[in-house]
């Protein structure tokens, strides 16, 4: 916590400001003589001195932009990441939704399909259940029609010997 601090604190437009104004002012007093002696006569001694304090002053300029423009680019590849999760969670959703969509307009149109055949049956039948299982002289005759054939005719034979003929006893 207070290396961040330091790292922010030392790699701040303004620190970095103000390295960068003590590197110009130590170059031009080490580098540059002659605007020295007229200028500010009293710093001409220092000369070796301020060529020292230039030296460290552009390499801990050096160093301290290096580290924010690295900083920077970790913060932007963390950003990307970021970025690059939320666009496929938000693909994932998307997907979600469409299946959803799809499976919804399914079951509308399966609903719509039931109340079809329920308003046909509703034709059809009207309002009594009764009459919904009554038998047709079609239907007889599909139940005929399945029941096995036999080499004899069985037509003689009351309804109660045709039944248990044909499996079903009642009691």
């Amino acid at each position: 916590m207070i290396t961040d601090l330091f790292w922010d604190m030392a790699t701040s437009t303004i620190s970095l400001g103000v390295l960068a104004a003590i590197a110009a002012l130590a170059f031009l007093i080490a580098h540059v003589p002659a605007i020295v002696e007229r200028l500010f006569p009293s710093l001409e001694p220092f000369t070796r001195a301020a060529a020292l304090i230039h030296v460290a002053a552009a390499a801990a300029l050096m160093l301290f932009i290096g580290y924010r423009i690295a900083d920077e680019r970790a913060e932007t590849r963390r950003l990307k990441n970021d970025l690059a999760w939320h666009e496929q969670q938000l693909e994932q959703q998307t997907a979600t939704a469409e299946d959803a969509e799809r499976l919804k307009q399914e079951a509308d149109e399966k609903a719509a399909q039931a109340k079809g055949e329920l308003d046909d049956f509703r034709k059809k039948y009207g309002d009594d259940p009764a009459k919904a299982c009554a038998f047709t002289p079609d239907d007889l005759e599909r139940l005929r029609k399945l029941a096995p054939r036999r080499s004899e005719p069985v037509r003689n034979r009351s309804a109660l010997a045709r039944m248990r003929a044909f499996g079903g006893e009642r009691r």
